[in-house]
């Protein structure tokens, strides 16, 4: 290689060097003058709610949280420091001593409160050791990234950070008279928001402080303005029955139940998506605030909707109402107004009744009274041949008023073994006693309005009780049974629960004890899970040695002229046969019983003959 092509390599590599040096020499005056680096900061989801503090969450999904809002409940028109109106004010019920406050039910245009302090903690209330939060502008706030399981959510109004709040008090959910502290135990599924966690306050002096700020609108120049929509559709409902749980169902101390109620679409706007059953005072048994509706509901369509509750551990009588809420927040009920709600009452622990006093002569003893209440002594007591009364827009006795009365029946009847069907056709409301068990409850404002029931009567002699009132219009009055056919084949009753207890939701006559039921219920007014059945039959046998076999998922027991002879009581899946074996011989009465718990249910009971 010559010298000159040597010096042509050298210079090469020089030059390299030298760029490469230059590089690494701008590359350092970048990282030594350049600001440090900062990642952008994401928002969060719920920006307008301050950040819980204090609570290190197990692992638990972004989309499992409990929210709700804290509102200022108004009683308007009331001059707390005054008078007393003769009627309750707009958003207003009326205390035992003769007052009014607040009705505990959010309705538009109540403001919210901010700046409150709420509190979380684990497990059933009492409980505050998780973490914090505090109430926006509006009054919502929520506690988000929530494992599964059971919280409570509390207010106490005796914090320092809640003494703007005083004086007043709570009115949604039911505390006891002077509580400071009002909370909901809440139940979260995982990837599930617990919405509707809400507390209505009410303070004692008016006007309560302005909690949220609000803006006067201001016009833009270039909007225009639009006229209103010429025709605005209407939210009713109708009640039609209780499916389940009729009042004064007497239930066991910390008894779980569903109820249902049966209701009508009787406005014009159809019941779709945004709406939901809503809890609006009184006893919440354990149930959730709010459960949106499925489906769409056209008008003139029913729909029945059901709640899993629990019984209180007290013995005594409760109340829980509910309303329906638009999307827009609007609460809506039934009645002629369609702002009342529709309940569930029932009893917890016995509550002795009296017996009805004996009939007049032959037939029902009549009672009426001048007021709706059936309260203080009867204004007439008569002898009425049967209740099939139509009054129109008239008194049934010159003694009493048009609207505004009520009436009792009472006299005790032999009937004949068998089934029967009892029925009442009323305006408005009626409910009908047999043996001192309520078995039709309809006792609320209602435009001709059917209901029956059908209960099994041994041959012995049996009480009938029937009471009825009329609010306004037209009053009428009907009740009367009938037997009903036999059950040539297995005699099937259904309970809403899975302990047989109360009444049957459901008799009718099965072929065969032969179901697949999957996740199903068995009949529409029965829940999927937690329901029973009991079947029963007389069978004649020829003599000889029997095979009982039963296939179940969950629960069976077998009996044979009342006497236990197969006790599977309890959870199974169906993947075992459980049998018997009896010599028989004549005719015998057998009875299957049967529960579901929870998932799949199923049964299949037959016999089969395997020697003499």
């Amino acid at each position: 290689m010559s010298n000159k092509k040597t010096l042509q390599i050298l210079v090469i590599g020089l030059s390299i060097l030298a760029l490469v040096a230059l590089i690494s020499i701008a590359i350092f005056a970048v990282l030594l003058w350049a600001p440090p680096w900062e990642p952008t900061p994401v928002p969060l989801l719920t920006t307008d709610v301050p950040p819980s503090t204090g609570f290190t969450p197990s692992p638990g999904s972004a989309f499992t949280s409990i929210s709700g809002r804290v509102w200022h409940d108004l009683c308007a028109g009331e001059d707390k420091a005054g008078s007393i109106p003769l009627t309750p004010p707009a958003g207003c019920m009326l205390s035992s001593d003769g007052s009014y406050h607040a009705n505990g039910i959010l309705e538009s245009g109540e403001a919210g409160l901010g700046g409150v302090l709420i509190q979380l903690g684990a497990g059933d209330c009492p409980a505050a050791d998780l973490a914090t939060a505090i109430s926006s502008l509006d009054g919502s706030y929520i506690f988000s990234n929530l494992s599964a399981g059971v919280y409570c959510v509390s207010i106490d109004t005796a914090r320092t950070e809640n003494a703007p709040m005083l004086p007043g008090g709570w009115t949604f959910p039911a505390v006891e008279a002077g509580s400071s502290v009002a909370s909901h135990t809440v139940v979260v599924s995982e990837d599930k928001a617990q919405t509707e966690v809400n507390f209505g306050w009410d303070y004692k002096t008016q006007p309560g402080p302005a909690a949220v700020p609000t803006q006067t609108p201001q016009p833009s120049l270039s909007q225009t303005p639009q006229p209103l929509p010429s025709a605005v559709c209407t939210n009713r409902a109708a009640f039609v029955q209780d499916v389940t749980i009729p009042d004064y169902t007497t239930l066991s101390p910390g008894q779980f139940f569903v109820k249902t109620w049966r209701l009508r679409n009787s406005g014009t706007c159809a019941w779709g998506q945004g709406y939901a059953l809503v809890f609006a005072g009184g006893d919440g048994l354990g149930g959730l605030t709010t459960t949106p509706l499925s489906g769409t509901v056209k008008p003139g369509e029913t729909l029945d909707l059901s709640l899993t509750l629990i019984a209180p551990t007290g013995n005594g009588t409760y109340q829980g109402k509910w309303q329906l809420r638009t999307p827009d927040g609007v609460l809506f009920g039934v009645g002629k107004n369609a702002k009342d709600p529709f309940w569930v009452r029932i009893v917890v622990g016995s509550t002795p009744t009296a017996s009805p006093p004996p009939p007049v002569g032959d037939g029902w003893r009549g009672e009426y009274y001048g007021n709706r209440e059936l309260s203080g002594t009867p204004a007439v007591v008569q002898n009425d041949a049967e209740i099939n009364f139509n009054w129109g827009n008239g008194a049934p006795v010159a003694a009493l008023p048009a609207d505004g009365f009520s009436a009792r029946w009472s006299r005790t009847i032999s009937f004949q073994a068998g089934d029967y069907r009892f029925s009442i056709f009323s305006d408005d409301g009626a409910r009908v006693w047999l043996d001192e068990e309520l078995i039709i409850d309809q006792w609320r404002d209602a435009t001709d309005i059917i209901q029956t029931r059908i209960r099994a009567l041994s041959a012995a002699p049996h009480t009938l009780r029937v009471e009825y009132y009329d609010n306004i219009g037209t009053a009428s009055m009907r009740f009367w049974w009938e037997q009903v056919a036999s059950y040539p084949e297995w005699r099937g009753e259904y309970w809403a629960n899975a302990t047989l207890s109360g009444n049957p939701m459901l008799m009718r006559n099965d072929a065969a004890i032969d179901f697949y039921w999957s996740k199903n219920a068995p009949a529409t007014n029965l829940p999927a899970d937690n329901f029973s059945a009991r079947w029963s039959r007389q069978t004649t046998f020829e003599p000889g040695r029997y095979r009982f076999i039963a296939r179940v998922d969950d629960g069976v027991r077998f009996m044979v002229d009342g006497k236990l002879v197969l006790d599977e009581w309890r959870a199974n899946d169906g993947k075992k046969d459980y049998m018997v074996d009896l010599s028989l011989s004549g005719s015998h009465q057998l009875v299957v019983e049967y529960y579901e718990g929870a998932w799949d249910a199923w049964i299949k009971f037959w016999w089969e003959r395997i020697g003499d």
